[in-house]
């Protein structure tokens, strides 16, 4: 099956481990995506998890396991017994995709030029319109009203809106 890793079997009551659990059930290509990460910290910019403030990292995620890999010298590691992540380091991971859209080039960067000028909302709007329309047009529209409403609100009563 190339690089994709084998479907986990639940029913198999037998089973020591769902999903990886060892370095030796890494397929060549994973060996090697975690050799290709040049750590631009791409992915970690685009992951709605870390901007949430949450202990996600993806480009750590990575360069752990690269740096598990080259330190386990050849040995078969059982990656659940040594403490490569946090506890909660995996769990905060919503399986979006973001990160690996923006590392594959999926979403293209804007030129420096606009991002300077605080024009990449509109580089972004023109890439992909059917994503973004609602977010840059329709999302301030509602801002805005739900804030003059709150201010209006405010000037009429003197209390502030709480919910």
């Amino acid at each position: 099956r190339g690089a994709i890793l084998e479907p986990m079997n639940f029913e198999d009551e037998t089973a020591e481990t769902f999903g990886l659990g060892k370095l030796s059930e890494l397929t060549a290509k994973n060996r090697f995506d975690t050799e290709a990460c040049v750590e631009c910290g791409r992915c970690t910019q685009a992951c709605p998890a870390n901007l949430a403030d949450k202990p996600l990292d993806p480009k750590k995620i990575v360069t752990k396991l690269r740096d598990t890999i080259e330190t386990a010298n050849g040995n078969d590691t059982n990656l659940w017994e040594t403490e490569i992540y946090a506890n909660n380091e995996l769990d905060a991971c919503t399986t979006c995709g973001a990160c690996m859209e923006y590392v594959a080039g999926a979403v293209k960067t804007p030129p420096r030029w606009m991002g300077q000028m605080g024009l990449e909302w509109s580089f972004r709007l023109f890439e992909n319109p059917k994503r973004f329309a609602f977010r840059y047009l329709i999302e301030p529209i509602l801002l805005g009203a739900i804030l003059a409403f709150n201010g209006i609100k405010l000037l009429i009563t003197g209390k502030r809106i709480s919910h």
